[in-house]
């Protein structure tokens, strides 16, 4: 059995009490316009996730990792592992934007 020595590689996730202490972070939001001008992350970048997918190249940060979020960090998940398989450096912040609401954190407008 040669390919049980090969595992996959996990997603790194980051919570987003993680994320607010990092300061020079790249973080794509992958939901659709209308949801991201409802409130987001200050400093994050709107990238759909059909746009994000079919030109990742023209949007990740070539020199450090990116972390993906979307609502509830079921779709980041995906993308990430999706990326991760193409050989870009992504993570996941776990539970997304949910998360936000949750711990009263703010938001951008």
């Amino acid at each position: 059995m040669f390919f049980k020595f090969f595992k996959p590689r996990k997603t790194e996730c980051i919570d987003i009490k993680e994320l607010d202490s990092i300061s020079d972070i790249d973080v794509i939001d992958i939901r659709e316009q209308a949801e991201y001008e409802q409130g987001h992350i200050e400093g994050s970048r709107n990238i759909p996730i059909r746009k994000l997918l079919l030109e990742p190249m023209r949007y990740l940060n070539q020199s450090g990792k990116s972390f993906i979020i979307c609502q509830n960090g079921e779709n980041s998940t995906r993308v990430v592992q999706i990326l991760n398989k193409e050989g870009f450096d992504v993570g996941s912040v776990s539970q997304g934007m949910d998360a936000y609401g949750k711990e009263n954190l703010a938001l951008a407008d």
